[in-house]
């Protein structure tokens, strides 16, 4: 079964990537497109790009409640 990587930029996420993720967290489970292709999302990769909101803080609290997010910093 695919196993799929999803790399989100963020830049000003910090009020939009809660409700991403509670729409991304059912595709972790393993899920079956119209024609019938199983596959399953093992991963999100959030790219702090070091914008000017609370984005960072927000990642953070992601990482701690989701165990397939991985953060990558930007410097």
């Amino acid at each position: 079964m695919p196993q799929l990587s999803i790399v989100i930029p963020v830049y000003r996420g910090q009020s939009t990537l809660p409700a991403l993720f509670k729409e991304i967290e059912p595709l972790t489970n393993e899920k079956t497109t119209a024609d019938g292709q199983h596959f399953v999302v093992s991963e999100v990769i959030l790219v702090h790009d070091c914008g000017p909101d609370g984005s960072d803080r927000t990642i953070e609290e992601l990482v701690r409640t989701y165990p397939f997010v991985r953060p990558v910093w930007l410097s």
